[in-house]
């Protein structure tokens, strides 16, 4: 039997002794409100990671990072980062461009030898 994954790669048809069983259950359709609050919600996180304007860059790292703006960080991620920018925002909180600069080749290093 096959496993039936929800969006986030987790099992929904396992209990919690590791059997599968059947699932019949139709993924659940976004209403209207929702699907509309997941764009607002992109919107807005485009804005902090990706900024507006000529200066976006620099303006959109104090954003992202910038004491300022924690509270309004935190706040967006207790409420869901969308599936579209899960990954950009991760990075980004995790410094991978910083860490890729200051350790060149590590990461190909680290694919190699696994």
């Amino acid at each position: 039997m096959k496993h039936k994954l929800d969006r986030f790669g987790f099992i929904l048809n396992m209990d919690s002794h590791g059997n599968v069983h059947e699932h019949d259950e139709p993924e659940p359709i976004r209403t209207f409100a929702a699907q509309k609050r997941v764009d607002v919600r992109t919107r807005k996180w485009n804005v902090m990671l990706f900024g507006t304007g000529s200066n976006s860059t620099k303006t959109s790292n104090r954003k992202f990072m910038g004491s300022l703006h924690h509270r309004k960080l935190k706040s967006r991620l207790r409420k869901g980062v969308p599936d579209t920018q899960r990954a950009a925002v991760w990075c980004r909180l995790a410094g991978v461009a910083e860490k890729i600069k200051t350790h060149p080749g590590t990461y190909k290093r680290l694919v190699q030898q696994s």
